[in-house]
């Protein structure tokens, strides 16, 4: 599936070098918060998150996508915690994505609040910014099984990999969709070039029985399964 490449190091060089350039009192782009990111999370930079921290605080879009990035790939209570926080600042600022985010947040971490009053609001902002994931998180939301399909449509269309994968399901299972195993597997296929484990999964059990229009491959369902065992890797990384 889709690799790193090489060159992607000196990429990241580069920016950084660049970054470090900027004056401390002119708002970060996109740039620097990433260089500030990678800094943060591969060099336990202090000053580099406190820098994240300080201009997410101040309102830099930037800044709060790459600390909330940062924040989540942590498992203690306290970053969960300032999580939360980032994300609501931001949501109550009018960032689609930081609402998206939120609502997934809120309701991974609390079952009962999947119709929860304050998601769907949230959820409903991410939709109004165009945020992929958020037309993926109501779909799972509407009982009806023809609105859910159009609505995991619409976010497969956008991008989102985990919709990529959930609206083949979908379209392999005809529900609330005509049965298209041809469109599955190309859904399969890009979710799984976006290293998505669960595609890679689908796309491992199809070669292994001839699924989806393909042929059966004992040789490509074992390249398959180690490709899914690496993104598990990476996903836990």
């Amino acid at each position: 599936m889709k690799r790193l490449v090489a060159g992607t190091a000196l990429a990241a060089t580069l920016v950084v070098a660049a970054a470090a350039t900027r004056p401390f009192w002119v708002a970060p782009d996109a740039a620097q918060a990433q260089a500030w990111l990678h800094a943060a999370a591969d060099g336990r930079d202090a000053q580099a998150e406190a820098s994240l921290a300080r201009w997410s605080d101040r309102g830099s879009v930037d800044a709060r996508h790459a600390y909330a990035a940062l924040l989540a790939h942590r498992g203690d209570a306290a970053s969960r915690r300032r999580l939360e926080m980032v994300l609501s600042d931001g949501a109550d600022a009018g960032d689609a994505l930081a609402a998206t985010q939120l609502a997934e947040l809120l309701a991974r971490a609390d079952a009962s609040r999947a119709d929860d009053a304050r998601v769907a609001r949230l959820l409903a902002q991410g939709a109004a910014g165009h945020v992929p994931a958020a037309s993926r998180l109501q779909a799972l939301r509407v009982p009806d099984p023809v609105r859910a399909a159009t609505l995991m449509a619409e976010a497969a269309n956008g991008g989102d990999a985990p919709a990529m994968f959930l609206y083949a399901n979908m379209l392999r299972a005809g529900q609330g969709v005509p049965r298209d195993d041809a469109r599955a597997l190309a859904l399969y296929q890009a979710a799984a070039d976006a290293d998505y484990a669960p595609a890679i999964q689908a796309l491992t059990i199809a070669y292994r029985y001839g699924e989806l229009g393909l042929q059966a491959d004992a040789s490509q369902s074992r390249l398959m399964d180690h490709e899914a065992a690496e993104a598990l890797a990476h996903a836990t990384h």
